[in-house]
């Protein structure tokens, strides 16, 4: 009951982030259960550790055109997608985290139709977003490592990198692996454009011309 006490009361401004630590599993658990779903913090949990984050708004709009990104892809492309979000992802007594945004592509037929995943039992999503504008404290490639993520878009300090989960460990990567022709640098045209709609739109002609060529 102290740690949800002190977890009520913490204001975490849009943009920061506060670390308890020495919080057990059993206290972690709790938290996630009592806490309302509609708040508007985020909960990073590892090895004791539990981050508490406040997404600044460049931090979602960047987080928001990345998912569009993945919506226009799976389109395109004709591919089964499950988008599940923040969705709370929990390897048992040691990590916990809720992603910027995060999907299932080549695993969507064996979650389809779940109501709650359970891993490792069920998969990880395939691929995950992250979006580290404020160099979180707590490092989370690990726990996707923990969790076997196949594949995160990490983006920080304005660049995207496709990171690729190999011998336990992610390997920066020049493709992605869940779309196999797609390099960072299209995906970095995006977000450098300083129109969105424009700029998804150049997205979707360039992915359209790929298939016409191919």
């Amino acid at each position: 009951m102290s740690v949800l006490l002190r977890l009520e009361q913490l204001d975490v401004p849009p943009g920061q982030h506060t670390l308890l630590h020495a919080v057990s599993w059993e206290q972690y658990e709790a938290i996630l259960t009592e806490l309302p779903e509609t708040r508007g913090t985020r909960l990073l949990y590892w090895r004791g550790t539990l981050e508490i984050m406040a997404p600044s708004f460049a931090h979602e709009v960047i987080k928001r055109l990345l998912s569009d990104c993945v919506f226009i892809l799976t389109d395109v492309l004709d591919l089964p997608a499950l988008p599940v979000g923040s969705m709370t992802l929990k390897r048992q007594k040691l990590a916990g985290a809720e992603p910027d945004d995060s999907f299932y592509i080549a695993s969507e037929t064996r979650v389809r139709g779940k109501d709650r995943i359970v891993l490792p039992d069920d998969p990880p999503p395939d691929l995950v977003i992250e979006v580290d504008l404020t160099s979180s404290s707590v490092d989370k490639l690990p726990i996707y490592i923990a969790m076997e993520v196949p594949e995160v878009w990490l983006y920080r300090e304005g660049r995207i990198s496709f990171l690729l989960l190999s011998d336990q460990s992610y390997v920066s990567s020049d493709c992605s692996r869940q779309f196999p022709f797609l390099a960072p640098n299209w995906l970095q045209d995006v977000l450098d454009h300083s129109d969105r709609r424009a700029a998804l739109r150049l997205l979707r002609r360039r992915l359209e011309e790929h298939l016409g060529q191919g």
